[in-house]
């Protein structure tokens, strides 16, 4: 029940935003960094910061997510 309701934010973001929802859990399940990240949290039963583990994986995406590094990506923000 618990991780139902930990859900549950997510679940309703999928309800108003279903296409936005579906690309963040597809990038999610097909990023090892991140399924690492949360390996080595669950692993250190949550003595590590998840955070910093967080913060850890990004800077290890950031080359791979900088879509203006190409020149011709889109923004994921429209608004900037």
């Amino acid at each position: 029940m618990a991780l139902r309701h930990a859900l549950s934010p997510f679940v309703q973001t999928s309800v108003d935003h279903p296409a936005k929802t579906l690309h963040v859990s597809r990038l999610i399940l097909d990023t090892p960094a991140l399924h690492t990240t949360l390996r080595r949290w669950t692993d250190s039963d949550g003595r590590e910061s998840l955070a910093d583990l967080v913060d850890q994986a990004f800077s290890y995406l950031a080359p791979a997510l900088d879509l203006t590094a190409t020149g011709g990506g889109r923004r994921l923000d429209a608004t900037k």
